[in-house]
């Protein structure tokens, strides 16, 4: 395993056939700036997963889920980023993005 910083991965462009980003989303500075290299680096035909907890009412329980995002946060980020068209989900405690 190889540790590197997500907003500047050290593999050159369309590496990767699948690409998980899990819960860091809420946590990077730059959540924007991690998408688009999230993007650049998987293969045009590869596949992406991006799930992070959700804002929600559970933030009175579980401090975390405070610093989350809410699913029009979420979404706004994506639109943002350069990260390609996928199908975005979400639960109570989770939204997820598939592309």
């Amino acid at each position: 395993m190889r540790r590197a910083d997500v907003c500047n991965i050290p593999h050159p462009d369309k590496w990767f056939d699948v690409v998980l980003n899990i819960n860091m989303v809420h946590v990077v500075e730059h959540p924007i700036q991690m998408l688009d290299e999230l993007e650049r680096v998987l293969a045009d035909n590869g596949f992406l997963f991006v799930a992070d907890i959700r804002r929600s009412w559970v933030g009175f329980l579980e401090r975390e889920f405070l610093s989350a995002l809410t699913v029009g946060e979420a979404e706004r980020l994506l639109r943002e980023s350069t990260i390609r068209k996928g199908v975005m989900t979400f639960s109570t405690l989770w939204w997820r993005y598939e592309g």
